[in-house]
């Protein structure tokens, strides 16, 4: 079958992000307010569906939510403190995969029309510039934040579909297969590709099941081409 693009999820696809850096500034948090870090990290992750979509729209508002469901005081001040400890460790943690430039610029070459669909807060910002080699190779990037939808809403790819006019039968989604998101753009007829990459075990949110296509490189997506 004869593609004419590719919709990319972001995380665990494209962009890496180290686990172990990433967690230590959440550590560090949790510490400094002497709160378990367990208990922290699980009250992090319970606002992430609403940091995503854009209801807490900042890292900083996300902190604020977070701190006051755990009943630890803490002034405007002390919450930006915590907030940039954990965009820093986000930021020193977030890099591309090794063989993502290579690939996007194979792509780009080719002439393939290339969309970005992923679930993202507004931090994503803070790694734009370090990615900009990457993401201005790129059609358009949807960011869920952006859109108050996240995947695997079916709404958030009808969208990209509708204002990308996008005919799934004609174009691939390669992704990590986190948050469902194969089975739902199968679902909408897209030829689902799944690449194994080193991911963030902590934030998986249910593993997609149907999908047609497994790389182990995303190198290997070159090969529909």
């Amino acid at each position: 079958m004869e593609f004419s693009g590719v919709v990319f999820d972001f995380y665990d696809t494209l962009c890496r992000v180290d686990e172990k850096i990433f967690v230590s500034g959440r550590r560090q948090v949790a510490e400094a307010v002497n709160i378990p870090f367990e208990t922290f990290y699980t009250a992090w992750k319970k606002f992430g569906r609403k940091n995503i979509t854009g209801e807490l729209l900042t890292t900083q508002d996300r902190m604020a939510a977070v701190l006051k469901s755990l009943e630890v005081e803490a002034d405007e001040n002390t919450i930006s403190e915590y907030t940039a400890i954990c965009d820093n460790a986000f930021l020193r943690a977030a890099e591309p995969y090794p063989e993502t430039f290579e690939t996007i610029s194979s792509l780009k070459e080719k002439g393939i029309p290339l969309h970005i669909l992923s679930n993202a807060s507004q931090n994503a910002q803070l790694i734009a510039r370090k990615l900009e080699p990457i993401l201005k190779q790129f059609d358009s990037v949807y960011f869920s934040y952006a859109h108050g939808l996240a995947k695997p809403d079916i709404e958030f790819y009808k969208l990209l579909i509708r204002e990308q006019n996008i005919d799934p039968a004609k174009f691939l989604y390669c992704g990590d297969g986190n948050d469902r998101e194969l089975d739902i753009a199968t679902s909408l007829g897209f030829t689902s590709v799944k690449v194994d990459h080193e991911v963030m075990a902590s934030y998986r949110f249910g593993e997609s099941t149907d999908f047609e296509h497994t790389i182990s490189d995303l190198r290997g997506i070159l090969e529909f081409f």
